[in-house]
């Protein structure tokens, strides 16, 4: 899409997203402004004009420590109503994904307006998140919370490897920019940003980031701790807030053990995703993977993917000498399963053993078996973010 262009997609965004809200425009050009050098935009025509457009970003995901993988979040995609229901949609997708090969992407997340509508074209949910909505009144102070100051500039630094340390234990945090930590650290159009750090022996070991809200309930945009002493600080810090709000809501990665720490009957804790993911390529992401050096087996692996034909067959996979090589095999497939299923056990966000557990594979041989979960197991997924 060139840029003349760029304004007929933007009023079908608004009408598919915001109900023609114009003056929504403004936000989404602060947004594209921050991410447009790493933005990638697409519109799908017929004989009426422009009917549907698909915007995505790419970026780094952290996936296990020193590997960081290749990656595009699909931000949006809008068709006009009266075109919807005639594979509009998918065919933006379609392209998208080859768009993405091409480029090199080994992985794509989108937050759906539907899962089972973007399930059909190959993405499965992929993040397990903790959601907690605790009342002021329950925390409490602790000595730690005196090591509690507000953040300066000169802070920035330590906060962004607190959140890298954080994302060496899990698979999908972004490897972020200075455009996304400024989105997360700087005060937006409508409201000032604080941002409180813990600073303990180690230098600073925790962080959390206030915006907005109200007297009812204020939602953390960020809030991360390297250890309980860091959490246990800054929780003591929200208690001196009771009185500006009621309730703190944040957002936590599955096994995050805060029951552990504090529970409360008023306490409030879900768990959900707004998350699917998908496996753009799946020789070159098994490709990417480090095995330990001593690692060393071989299997053939079989998926179905009639989404992206590329993905669409058998393969030979071999590890050995800290690699991985896959090429395309007739051999019968020792272990078979649908691109959905592959792409949670590849995003870490089940266990190969669980989805087996749960009749997503077929298994002929139990070798290869192992051998697959030995390569695919490791950190939990958890991405603290859409991207």
């Amino acid at each position: 899409m060139v840029e003349k262009e760029f304004e007929e997609a933007d009023f079908l965004w608004l009408q598919s997203f915001e109900r023609g809200t114009l003056s929504s425009l403004g936000g989404l050009a602060r947004y594209r402004d921050g991410f447009e050098h790493r933005m990638v935009r697409f519109g799908l025509w017929d004989e009426a004009g422009m009917q549907a457009t698909l915007q995505m970003y790419t970026t780094l995901m952290q996936f296990e420590p020193g590997l960081v993988l290749p990656s595009t979040y699909i931000s949006s995609i809008a068709c006009a109503p009266a075109r919807r229901g005639r594979g509009y949609g998918g065919a933006c997708l379609r392209y998208a994904l080859e768009h993405m090969r091409d480029a090199g992407q080994l992985l794509t997340t989108i937050c759906p307006f539907e899962f089972a509508y973007y399930r059909q074209f190959g993405w499965e949910w992929v993040n397990i998140r903790r959601s907690y909505r605790v009342p002021s009144r329950a925390l409490r102070p602790v000595p730690e919370t005196d090591s509690v100051r507000a953040a300066g500039k000169q802070d920035r630094k330590a906060i962004e490897e607190v959140y890298r340390r954080i994302g060496r234990g899990y698979r999908g945090m972004a490897v972020r920019d200075e455009a996304e930590w400024d989105l997360i650290l700087s005060d937006s159009k409508s409201h000032l940003s604080y941002v409180y750090v813990y600073e303990g022996d180690e230098g600073i070991e925790g962080y959390l980031v206030l915006r907005g809200g109200g007297s009812e309930e204020t939602w953390l945009p960020e809030f991360i701790a390297l250890n309980i002493k860091a959490r246990q600080a800054l929780l003591g810090l929200l208690s001196r807030l009771h009185m500006q709000a009621k309730w703190f809501t944040w957002q936590a990665p599955e096994d995050d053990g805060f029951w552990s720490e504090m529970f409360h009957h008023d306490m409030q804790t879900s768990v959900g995703t707004t998350l699917q993911g998908r496996v753009v390529d799946i020789a070159s992401a098994l490709t990417a993977l480090k095995p330990a050096p001593g690692r060393k087996g071989e299997f053939v692996l079989g998926v179905r993917d009639p989404f992206a034909s590329w993905n669409d067959r058998r393969w030979q996979v071999s590890i050995a000498d800290g690699a991985v090589n896959v090429e395309p095999t007739t051999a019968e497939a020792q272990v078979s399963m649908d691109i959905q299923a592959f792409s949670q056990a590849f995003f870490g966000a089940l266990p190969v053993s669980k989805l087996r557990d749960r009749q997503r594979m077929e298994v002929e041989s139990e070798d290869a078996f192992n051998v697959l979960r030995s390569l695919l197991d490791g950190p939990p997924m958890w991405s603290n973010g859409p991207f």
